[in-house]
């Protein structure tokens, strides 16, 4: 993930098994991105921020600028299973032609 820097925020507490699985969904949407574009350079940031998410995903997120995300988790999220969100807003917030999801 040339030019993507994870910085994983953990003062508001632990991401636990997420981590994992948030770097598996970074992977895959650098991957899909950089097969029809050159993915741009940002810093992501990512933390426990339940307040900030979206309950029927356990996310949420913001970009501050072009070069700055956050994303925001919910470990404790009783989801039957975790979505790809990283692919589907990879693909939605790409500047190329709309990606699958």
């Amino acid at each position: 993930m040339d030019g993507w820097t994870l910085h994983w925020l953990e003062a508001a507490g632990p991401l636990g098994e997420w981590r994992t699985d948030l770097l598996g969904e970074f992977h895959a949407a650098y991957k899909i991105l950089s097969a029809r574009m050159r993915p741009p350079r940002v810093d992501i940031l990512i933390q426990k921020q339940a307040n900030d998410t979206i309950p029927e995903t356990g996310t949420g997120g913001r970009a501050y600028s072009d070069t700055l995300l956050s994303i925001a988790v919910d470990p404790e999220s009783e989801l039957p299973s975790k979505p790809p969100i990283w692919r589907i807003q990879a693909g939605r917030h790409s500047r190329g032609p709309s990606l699958p999801a």
